[in-house]
């Protein structure tokens, strides 16, 4: 695995062996950072189930300001160190071992902290829906922040999930991945 574009571009990342996590293609990855364009450019963000090469790994080389990665297997997160440690931007991102639903519910977390926020769960766990409330009912996504979420795609997700609505949905083999904003009128 390698970081695709910006300032880290061509840069490999450490995985561990076996198939503890399931990093997303190369293909996705270069396809929703598109979509997103320059609206990464100094976002806060956070990346939830971040596993070892999180997709906040290519946002810091994008530009993000500064990326929080909450992994609970203690592999993947020691790898998401050594990875944030060879990319010398120890400084921009923070590893929480921790599970992402009990994390999201932390009092310390402030309304409208993060611009950014990719979660990419383990597929077929019924986690998604979970964590896309929890942040929607704490109010964690910032007014013009974005939301990218990646899942099996014959896992259906409602069009709205509390001030969250889905506004673009992409199909790739058989990952989907939907960006959701704040509702309009919440």
């Amino acid at each position: 695995m390698h970081i695709i574009a910006g300032a880290f571009r061509g840069k490999r990342l450490w995985t561990p062996r076996g198939q503890t996590t399931r990093p997303t293609s190369a293909k996705v990855k270069e396809a929703l950072f598109q979509i997103l364009a320059d609206n990464v450019i100094g976002a806060r963000g956070l990346d939830l189930f971040a596993g070892c090469v999180g997709l906040g790994l290519e946002a810091l080389s994008r530009g993000v300001e500064e990326v929080i990665f909450v992994e609970h297997g203690k592999m993947a997160a020691r790898v998401l160190r050594k990875n944030l440690t060879a990319l010398g931007c120890t400084d921009r991102g923070r590893v929480i071992q921790e599970h992402v639903l009990r994390f999201l519910r932390r009092p310390t977390l402030r309304e409208n902290s993060f611009d950014l926020i990719f979660a990419d769960p383990p597929y077929r766990h019924d986690l998604l829906k979970d964590t896309l409330t929890v942040i929607a009912d704490r109010d964690l996504l910032s007014e013009q922040g974005t939301l990218v979420a990646e899942r099996w795609k014959k896992d259906a997700l409602p069009e709205r999930i509390g001030s969250l609505h889905c506004f673009l949905e992409r199909t790739y083999g058989d990952t989907s991945v939907s960006f959701w904003r704040k509702n309009e009128e919440a």
